[in-house]
């Protein structure tokens, strides 16, 4: 026998009979694995120069993976896992006639990372609304849902439903919210049980849509403007959604329609028969909110050319005629000088020329 033989017996004579066979499993106990990735099931003896491997499945299912066995170690590989690998599996070693055995349970599980928060219709102030929280694939459907706005925790749920496999679910939270929610921010966060490490969350800014409840009128450049002025009313009002704007004015008892859907009604140039009262309506599906002003449109007063010396002013007016006769045009002017009082601003035609 020569040297080499006689080390290596002598070492498999160590390894059989010297120590006690043991055994690996990697992992083991209770094992969680999601659905879809690949796991690999490890197991390695020692002490053993030539072991064998075999794996057994703790119910009558097959074992569904791929075995592979190295010197000192055999693999057991799930790729993809899927819910039918939810089972108990064991490793077994065998060493001469020494046999070790290790066992572990496998847990599969689903969860999305990303999950859906919306409404189910509109959120409406004073009125019950639905926000649904979807989670596009879970398995198994054995969670605690809470419901939170920033940190502060609105409604929490505890929810089992026996599945077969993965798949979407809804959870639903109810809400009536109030003036002061004009955005609504809500978190939904799904735990999956009974190991609560597997969390998946989705936060979400809702507007909350009310109807118009404050509204203005301003003027460009004033609610008092003389006649050839332009002038523009502009309506602001809240509401959500936006609310729309009506301009009407009243006339002979009715409200007329001027312009819809215009925030800026333009009055270019203002004439004495634009005089009157306005109404901004501003409204959206949920209510109207309207509000009036009166604009005056002032006459605007003739040029006045007054003499440097006297205060009295001087009104010239030219009126021009054609009379016709004998196939003839004869064509008049006639020139009015008109005094006004400096006081109480009356016109006087002169005695002279009437």
């Amino acid at each position: 026998m020569t040297t080499r033989s006689c080390v290596a017996a002598a070492l498999t004579f160590l390894l059989t009979t010297g120590y006690a066979l043991e055994l690996e499993l990697n992992p083991v106990g209770d094992v969680w694995h999601r659905i879809g990735e690949t796991l690999v099931l490890s197991c390695r003896a020692k002490n053993c120069a030539s072991p064998s491997f075999r794996w057994q499945v703790g119910t009558d299912n097959p074992l569904a993976g791929t075995v592979s066995h190295g010197v000192s170690e055999s693999t057991l590989t799930f790729a993809p896992v899927t819910v039918q690998n939810e089972h108990r599996y064991m490793c077994i070693a065998k060493c001469g006639a020494e046999e070790k055995e290790k066992i572990v349970t496998l847990h599969v599980y689903a969860l999305s990372d990303a999950l859906i928060l919306e409404t189910m219709g509109s959120l409406e102030v004073g009125r019950k609304g639905t926000v649904r929280c979807t989670v596009p694939s879970i398995y198994p459907v054995d969670v605690k849902v809470e419901w939170l706005n920033a940190t502060t925790l609105l409604k929490e749920d505890t929810i089992y439903r026996h599945t077969e496999k993965e798949k979407a679910w809804n959870f639903t939270y109810e809400l009536t919210p109030d003036l002061a929610d004009s955005v609504q921010e809500l978190t939904c966060r799904v735990h999956l049980f009974p190991d609560q490490r597997f969390m998946s969350e989705a936060t979400e800014k809702f507007q909350v849509h009310y109807p118009p409840r404050m509204i203005t009128v301003s003027p460009e450049p004033s609610f008092t403007v003389e006649e050839g002025q332009n002038v523009s009313l502009t309506c602001v009002g809240d509401g959500s959604p936006a609310a729309s704007m009506t301009w009407r004015k009243l006339s002979a008892g009715n409200w007329s329609v001027l312009a819809e859907d215009e925030a800026v009604l333009h009055l270019s140039p203002a004439l004495t028969e634009d005089a009157g009262i306005y109404r901004c309506e501003a409204s959206n599906h949920l209510g109207q909110k309207t509000k009036e002003v009166e604009v005056h449109v002032q006459e605007k007063e003739p040029d006045i050319v007054k003499s440097p010396e006297s205060p009295i002013g001087i009104l010239e007016i030219t009126c021009t005629g054609a009379v016709l006769g004998s196939g003839t045009m004869l064509l008049s002017t006639l020139h009015y000088i008109i005094r006004r009082s400096k006081l109480n601003k009356s016109y006087q035609i002169p005695e002279e020329i009437l």
